[in-house]
């Protein structure tokens, strides 16, 4: 469904997808309309002057603009503002010689105003009698903090300024967007401290520290995703060129650290600990750069007299690379304590490292289309348009492969705490992978085969509007729709992930080294071919009234059409546009 209205709002923004920049906001005029009609907030937001709507360097005066959009059912995600993520916005536009406008927006999600609900101190007591009186000391105090204390699942800040510079116009986008879902409960700081009676409890108890121990913790689950768009538009001659430039960078960290030490030898007699971990650290990160690259050439109308009338070609390249890396270093140590503050005896120690190499991922996709709008007026108030348009594209998906995946076991065969000795061992196993998406973090075992799908789309749409504003009417009724047919092919190749092995043993010191090597198996590849078609619509209804001499506030409701679900009701979205005395 996702991708259904993914492609339904390609076709119904086709005059306009390229014009609205990074921001994929749209006036609701716009939207209305199916992208056939606009005002002077799509003049503002765009620097492009294509279209049947104002001219960004030619607005005959001051703006401001604020709004409450959420039209996210039927736009791409990660798009300024037209989104329920971005629920607010606002912006302004000055005219001159060099006129500009500056929109910025914010959203903030799961604003969490305390979370110490884990932390704190509990304390446990210990009684016993002694003939008829009772008495009490306390045994233990743990003390907890949190270590993570965020204000925010999310948060969104998003900038756009543009200018216009003689013939050129152009400006720049800039967004941040940071995620964080990290559990509070996964990342503390607790010392456990525990006491005795040194009586023995044969008399009024005296209480003493025994030991403590530290335990810290984290887990995070967070990225931070960073984007900058560029702009550009100028005339040669009867030509309209628009070029658009955005690079997005996300970085996603879902490391862990885990460590536990005893912070004092233990005074009271008879303390065993077993085998306990030291330091358990995973580094676990992501990346994904996303460049793309659209160009729109508008000309004269090759049929109709409307001025409006336009002929447009579009393209569109897209290129994605992913990263991946992970290395686990776990450390346990087996100590033995006699008590009385002694120095432990120690036990076998394991250092152990494991790390997983993966080959970057790789995503590309191409759209090429063509569409030809006609406008008609008439009187009284009615205007009339349609685009009909059609495009081609392509996708390309690569996923990120494991390459390698390395374990290194020093054990301390001499219970002495290095591990340089002969009487030490090193093991070193390696694996090579083919086909492999993802494996087990401690095993190796494979748990992902590599997907790759190649998919081609035509889809065709036919964009309509009609606008009611009879004359001195303060309300204008605006009516869309954009039915659409799309067929899609995709070819779907699964292969199995398999690897060989490497293992080498050697000695602490490097003596008595041996190695043991495991072929791979054959890969077993399928390819399967699948196809679509859909067919739907999207109907939205738009009004626009005009509260004063300068001011106007308009309203949209949208709803969608398919085979499955015939009256879909989408999201209100609601405008305001000032315009201010010069």
């Amino acid at each position: 469904m996702k991708k259904i209205l993914l492609l339904l709002m390609i076709a119904m923004l086709f005059p306009m997808m390229v014009g609205a920049q990074n921001t994929g906001l749209i006036s609701v005029e716009g939207y209305s309309s199916a992208g056939l009609f606009g005002n002077e907030l799509d003049a503002a937001l765009t620097v492009d002057e294509t279209g049947n709507k104002p001219a960004f360097s030619e607005l005959t005066g001051n703006y401001l603009f604020a709004g409450l959009t959420n039209l996210n059912q039927m736009t791409a995600s990660d798009i300024f503002v037209a989104s329920a993520n971005n629920p607010l916005w606002a912006g302004y536009y000055s005219m001159g010689e060099m006129p500009w406008s500056l929109f910025a927006a914010m959203y903030i999600d799961g604003i969490l105003i305390s979370e110490n609900e884990y932390g704190g101190s509990t304390i446990t007591n210990t009684n016993f009698t002694i003939g008829t009186e009772t008495f009490t000391y306390v045994s233990r105090q743990v003390e907890r903090t949190n270590t993570k204390n965020r204000l925010f699942d999310r948060l969104q800040k998003e900038v756009q300024f543009l200018i216009s510079l003689g013939e050129i116009n152009t400006g720049v986008y800039l967004a941040l967007d940071l995620n964080d879902t990290s559990a509070q409960i996964n990342n503390y700081n607790t010392v456990d401290t525990r006491y005795y009676d040194s009586t023995g409890g044969t008399a009024d108890p005296v209480q003493e520290l025994n030991y403590a121990t530290t335990e810290t913790r984290t887990d995070y689950n967070a990225s931070t995703k960073i984007s900058l768009g560029v702009p550009l538009f100028l005339r040669t001659g009867d030509l309209a060129h628009t070029v658009n430039l955005l690079t997005a960078l996300t970085l996603g960290d879902m490391s862990t650290t885990a460590s536990y030490s005893m912070d004092n030898n233990p005074n009271d007699t008879g303390v065993a600990l077993a085998t306990y971990t030291e330091a358990d650290d995973t580094i676990n990160t992501t990346s994904d750069l996303q460049v793309d690259a659209s160009y729109n050439l508008a000309m004269p109308a090759l049929f109709g007299e409307n001025p409006n009338n336009e002929f447009s070609i579009i393209g569109k390249v897209g290129i994605g690379i992913q990263g991946h890396s992970i290395k686990d270093i776990i450390t346990t140590q087996q100590k033995t304590f006699a008590g009385g503050g002694a120095a432990p005896t120690l036990g076998t120690r394991n250092d152990d490292s494991i790390e997983i190499t993966y080959s970057g991922g790789f995503d590309f996709d191409i759209l090429a289309g063509v569409g030809h709008s006609f406008y008609y007026d008439f009187e009284p108030g009615i205007r009339f348009g349609f685009n009909p348009n059609i495009a081609l594209s392509f996708d390309q998906n690569n996923p990120t492969l494991v390459s390698q995946w390395q374990y290194i076991n020093r054990t301390d065969g001499g219970n002495d705490g290095t591990l340089n000795t002969a009487a030490d061992t090193v093991v070193t196993t390696t694996r090579t992978y083919k086909n492999a998406t993802a494996v087990d973090t401690a095993t190796g075992v494979v748990t992902g085969d590599a997907i790759s799908i190649s998919t081609i789309t035509l889809v065709t749409s036919l964009p309509m509007s009609i606008t009611f504003q009879p004359k001195d009417w303060p309300v204008a009724l605006i009516l869309g729709s954009t039915p659409t047919c799309s067929l899609e092919a995709s070819f779907r190749s699964d292969s199995d992930g398999v690897w060989s092995q490497t293992r080498h043993t050697e000695n602490g010191d490097g003596s008595g080294a041996t190695d043991a090597t495991r072929e791979a198996d054959t890969a077993g590849t399928e390819t399967i071919m699948y196809s679509s078609n859909n067919l739907y619509a999207l109907n939205v209804i738009g009004l626009s009234m005009n509260l004063g001499e300068n001011v106007a506030l308009d309203i949209s409701l949208d709803f969608s059409s398919t085979a499955v679900n015939l009256l879909q009701f989408g999201e209100l979205s609601v405008q305001t546009i000032v315009k201010l005395p010069n």
